[in-house]
Protein backbone atom coordinates (compact mmCIF):
# COMPACT_ATOMS: atom_id res chain seq x y z
CA UNK A 1 0.00 0.00 0.00
CA UNK A 2 1.54 3.51 -0.78
CA UNK A 3 -0.28 6.94 -0.10
CA UNK A 4 1.00 10.22 -2.23
CA UNK A 5 1.19 10.57 -5.91
CA UNK A 6 1.84 7.10 -8.29
CA UNK A 7 4.98 6.25 -8.28
CA UNK A 8 5.75 7.81 -4.75
CA UNK A 9 8.73 6.01 -2.48
CA UNK A 10 6.53 6.40 0.74
CA UNK A 11 5.55 3.08 1.99
CA UNK A 12 2.37 3.13 4.27
CA UNK A 13 3.44 2.20 7.77
CA UNK A 14 0.83 -0.53 8.76
CA UNK A 15 -0.32 -0.87 12.38
CA UNK A 16 1.10 -4.14 12.60
CA UNK A 17 1.07 -7.47 11.05
CA UNK A 18 -1.44 -10.51 12.52
CA UNK A 19 0.09 -13.57 12.36
CA UNK A 20 -2.15 -16.38 11.46
CA UNK A 21 -2.19 -20.38 10.33
CA UNK A 22 -0.03 -20.04 6.88
CA UNK A 23 0.73 -16.42 6.96
CA UNK A 24 -0.28 -13.04 8.76
CA UNK A 25 -3.38 -10.24 8.19
CA UNK A 26 -2.30 -6.36 8.34
CA UNK A 27 -5.22 -3.85 8.29
CA UNK A 28 -4.19 -0.34 6.57
CA UNK A 29 -6.52 2.71 6.94
CA UNK A 30 -6.89 5.75 4.61
CA UNK A 31 -7.96 9.58 5.00
CA UNK A 32 -9.61 11.02 2.02
CA UNK A 33 -7.22 13.99 1.84
CA UNK A 34 -4.58 11.80 -0.15
CA UNK A 35 -4.46 9.51 -2.92
CA UNK A 36 -4.17 5.72 -2.04
CA UNK A 37 -2.35 2.71 -4.28
CA UNK A 38 -2.54 -0.71 -4.26
CA UNK A 39 0.86 -1.99 -5.71
CA UNK A 40 1.20 -5.64 -6.58
CA UNK A 41 4.94 -6.37 -7.02
CA UNK A 42 6.08 -9.54 -9.36
CA UNK A 43 8.99 -11.14 -10.31
CA UNK A 44 11.02 -11.93 -7.44
CA UNK A 45 12.35 -14.75 -5.60
CA UNK A 46 11.02 -13.91 -2.23
CA UNK A 47 8.22 -11.80 -0.17
CA UNK A 48 8.68 -8.03 -1.33
CA UNK A 49 11.03 -8.82 -3.99
CA UNK A 50 10.55 -8.39 -8.07
CA UNK A 51 11.12 -5.86 -10.75
CA UNK A 52 7.45 -5.80 -12.06
CA UNK A 53 4.70 -3.23 -10.58
CA UNK A 54 1.41 -2.68 -11.07
CA UNK A 55 -0.17 0.46 -9.41
CA UNK A 56 -3.97 0.38 -8.77
CA UNK A 57 -5.43 3.82 -7.34
CA UNK A 58 -7.87 3.07 -5.00
CA UNK A 59 -11.41 5.23 -4.56
CA UNK A 60 -11.77 8.00 -2.15
CA UNK A 61 -14.57 6.45 -0.37
CA UNK A 62 -12.24 3.48 0.33
CA UNK A 63 -10.94 3.60 3.86
CA UNK A 64 -9.22 0.69 4.88
CA UNK A 65 -7.96 -2.35 3.45
CA UNK A 66 -6.75 -6.11 4.54
CA UNK A 67 -3.83 -7.78 3.03
CA UNK A 68 -3.86 -11.15 3.37
CA UNK A 69 -0.96 -12.93 2.89
CA UNK A 70 -0.33 -16.99 2.68
CA UNK A 71 2.36 -18.82 2.07
CA UNK A 72 2.36 -22.59 0.47
CA UNK A 73 4.53 -24.95 -0.62
CA UNK A 74 4.96 -27.28 -3.10
CA UNK A 75 6.79 -30.64 -3.33
CA UNK A 76 10.28 -29.83 -5.08
CA UNK A 77 9.76 -26.08 -5.67
CA UNK A 78 10.42 -22.58 -3.88
CA UNK A 79 7.86 -21.53 -1.68
CA UNK A 80 4.77 -19.28 -3.29
CA UNK A 81 2.90 -16.87 -1.90
CA UNK A 82 -0.38 -15.47 -2.21
CA UNK A 83 -1.73 -11.94 -1.57
CA UNK A 84 -5.25 -11.16 -1.03
CA UNK A 85 -6.50 -7.01 -0.83
CA UNK A 86 -9.88 -6.44 0.43
CA UNK A 87 -10.55 -3.05 0.15
CA UNK A 88 -13.93 -1.00 1.66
Amino acid sequence: MFSGQLYAEQTMVPPGDEKVKGGWNTEFYFTPEEKHWLVCRYGGSKWGDGNIERWEQLGQKITSCMLKVREFRHPHTPTDWSATAICK
